[in-house]
């Protein structure tokens, strides 16, 4: 697969609220940082209580993934946050990640943020 289609796959997972699913995407050592290269998340039991959050918080999100390109294991993509729930209200949100996706598992992502109200949306998961 391309690293788009592991990211579309993993999203698929996302969607259907299957956390085994989406953890089977994800290498043992990944990591989310974020904008200045704050850390948010490393390592596997800490991404799965990190998505056990969103998936419970941000229950009727929906991911599109928009704009992107891929340069050999990177994949750059603008996502669309569909009723993220920010400020206790679901609203459209736009981000930029990046994803090092290497033997079909996401090595590394990165996330940056347009507003502090998406990062504490994105960190108090």
């Amino acid at each position: 697969m391309t690293p788009l289609e592991v990211m579309q796959a993993l999203l698929k997972k996302v969607h259907e609220k299957d956390l085994d699913g989406l953890m089977n995407f994800l290498a043992d050592d990944c990591s989310i940082s974020q904008d200045r290269n704050e850390l948010l998340v490393s390592g596997k039991d800490a991404l799965r209580e990190f998505y056990e959050g969103i998936l419970d918080r941000h229950s009727e999100m929906k991911i599109e993934l928009a704009d992107n390109f891929t340069v050999g294991s990177v994949l750059a993509v603008r996502e669309i946050n569909r009723d993220m729930m920010v400020d206790g209200k679901p609203q459209d949100v736009d981000t930029v990640w990046i994803y090092q996706i290497v033997n079909e598992k996401v090595n590394l992502m990165h996330v940056f943020s347009p507003d502090s109200s998406t990062i504490a949306a994105i960190k108090n998961a």
